[in-house]
């Protein structure tokens, strides 16, 4: 480079505050230190599910191969009985180095996990760890500017269609295909069919009523921030009386056709898809490989669009992650080494997506062949972007309870939404010991 235009570059740098260049606590302009050498133990509670935790076997044996100083004791850890688990030990300076945790237990886990280290990564400053990912994703992940946990999986829900059925009903594609849950509604009576003896045996749409709580929670949270509402205030309290929650009510009562009628199950939620019952569902690409592996006829012949909102607009879907975090207690050493570690199986996001379909938020994530060749991933990839965070709070499982309840009460027992709201809240607030 020429002297003048060294001499520009230094002024320029000179202008830029020293706290953007080391964000992080790291010089921009400074080689990252080296990897430890010593000899490093860490522990890890991994996935929960067996097909993704086989892949982070195998990603940790490929890690360690690069750095034969550290050992890796990894073990599959159930989400419930790793929460108990985390729950007891991280605060008594005990627990794994790393662990897994779902979004939205984020916020009360967070007094014991540390910052991610962008020297760990290669990386100069946080802001190149945040310039990893796409836009907003790691926004449940951070706290003051500093990242502590990253995605392994981020799903988010788009609209998958069975196109033969649909187009079978005289509707086109992508002309007729719903953007609001109204839309979803008046596609109802086109798509449902009985046959001779009165039995159901098609619907447009169908909510996952009998496959958990989860299923509920995530669309009633979503369609409530999407319009700019929350389910609760800063201080933790509910806000499901709110006519924002009224609105998000109203998806389930006027979407609802046969509920009972399912073969839909906490092991096999995409079922009723698969089987032809429901014309249209919701899921990410793993929800698109399940049911393929269930009806491989469905291979070719899934329409994936945006999923519906109140509105219309994008936005309308949830985001949740499940993610890698690392225990403050840990030596500087093992820290450095567990970071280096999440940053190499975050880095390898479409092995995993291989083998289970798992969508990554990191940017490289998109540039993999297999997943370039993934029917409609740029569909998947901008809901993941617009998508609704899950709040974060220590009280997810009874939040999500409260919700199941109340949505029953509206779909199956064709209670009033503001009593069953009403209802909501109250059951929400004596679960929560208010």
């Amino acid at each position: 480079m020429p002297r003048s235009s060294l001499v520009r570059l230094a002024a320029v740098l000179a202008l830029v505050p020293a706290a953007l260049l080391a964000v992080g606590g790291i010089a921009a302009n400074s080689a990252p230190p080296a990897f430890p050498s010593g000899s490093i133990t860490i522990t890890m509670f991994g996935s929960d599910e067996a097909p993704q935790f086989k892949v982070e076997e195998d990603m940790i044996a490929d890690w360690q191969k690069l750095h034969p100083n550290v050992t890796v004791q990894a073990q599959q850890a159930p989400l419930g009985p790793a929460f108990q688990k985390l729950s007891t030990q991280l605060p008594t300076g005990g627990g794994p180095t790393i662990f897994s945790v779902f979004e939205p237990w984020i916020d009360g886990f967070s007094p014991y996990m540390a910052p991610a280290n962008p020297a760990a990564f290669g990386l100069a400053s946080m802001r190149q760890i945040y310039d990893l990912y796409l836009p907003h994703s790691l926004d449940a992940q951070s706290r003051g500017g500093a990242i502590f946990c990253l995605p392994s999986a981020a799903p988010s829900w788009s609209l998958l269609i069975n196109r033969p059925k649909f187009t079978a009903a005289g509707l086109r594609i992508p002309e007729d295909i719903p953007h609001t849950w109204a839309q979803v509604a008046a596609l109802q009576k086109k798509l449902t069919k009985y046959d001779a003896g009165g039995k159901l045996v098609q619907r447009g749409f169908g909510v996952r009523y009998t496959a958990g709580p989860q299923w509920y929670a995530m669309l009633f949270v979503a369609s409530i921030e999407s319009q700019g509402g929350s389910v609760l205030d800063r201080e933790g309290n509910p806000l499901l009386t709110s006519p924002a929650a009224a609105k998000a009510m109203q998806i389930f009562q006027e979407t609802a056709v046969a509920p009972t009628i399912t073969k839909d199950v906490q092991t096999s939620p995409y079922q009723d898809f698969a089987d032809g019952l429901d014309v249209m569902s919701y899921g990410g690409v793993n929800a698109m490989s399940f049911a393929v592996r269930l009806n491989p006829d469905l291979k070719g012949n899934i329409y994936v669009a945006q999923l519906p909102s109140l509105s219309g607009q994008v936005g309308g879907s949830p985001k949740y992650s499940f993610d890698y975090c690392v225990d403050k207690n840990a030596s500087a050493d093992e820290q450095f080494a567990a970071w280096s570690l999440v940053d190499y199986m975050t880095n390898h996001g479409n092995l995993l997506f291989t083998k289970t379909g798992a969508v990554q938020p990191r940017n490289n994530f998109f540039d993999s062949p297999d997943v370039k060749a993934t029917p409609f991933i740029n569909v998947f990839r901008n809901e993941l972007t617009h998508a609704q965070a899950l709040p974060q709070t220590k009280h997810w499982g009874q939040l999500q309870g409260a919700i199941q309840n109340g949505v029953q009460k509206v779909v199956f027992k064709q209670e009033a939404i503001p009593q069953a709201l009403q209802e909501m809240q109250q059951e929400y607030l004596q679960a929560i010991g208010k």
